[in-house]
């Protein structure tokens, strides 16, 4: 197993999610090898395509409809500033099902995201949160209070 997908496989067993599936459609969707960069940020090796990489097991809240969770980090982002084509591979589920949604359309909709605040005793700057639901059959991402949700149904590519 090639030591990126490994380090992304490691995460996923403790969610329930089948890690080594999600890299693999991350990768054949994008048509490229993935190489590791820092933390969950990869690469092609010819440096045009970055991607972050993270995934989410369902969490079901007493009362509450199911959703899945996942954090974006500025850091993260800044990590893939130089590359022509960007993007967020969000993975879910034991099939490798990910939702693969272009940097472009993440940054239009980032000020209705919900953010969790800057903690200066972990030194941790402010990042976004995707909390995805499925309404009336679509999925979609919940923005603050008297937002419109965003549509992701469009961005779900379905496992190898």
């Amino acid at each position: 197993m090639p030591a990126a997908r490994n380090s992304f496989c490691k995460i996923g067993k403790a969610l329930g999610v089948d890690f080594p599936k999600c890299f693999d459609t991350t990768c054949i969707e994008l048509g490229a090898t993935l190489l590791k960069i820092k933390g969950v940020v990869y690469a092609d090796d010819s440096k045009s395509i970055g991607v972050l990489l993270t995934a989410s097991r369902r969490y079901q809240p007493e009362r509450a409809k199911e959703y899945l969770w996942y954090s974006v980090h500025p850091e993260q982002l800044a990590l893939m500033a130089g590359y022509e084509h960007r993007f967020i591979s969000l993975g879910f589920g034991i099939d490798g099902n990910i939702f693969l949604l272009p940097i472009g359309e993440f940054e239009k909709h980032k000020d209705s995201l919900s953010m969790s605040p800057k903690n200066k005793k972990r030194k941790r700057e402010a990042y976004w949160h995707l909390k995805i639901y499925e309404i009336d059959g679509e999925l979609r991402v919940a923005t603050r209070r008297g937002l419109p949700w965003i549509s992701m149904t469009s961005y779900l590519k379905a496992g190898c």
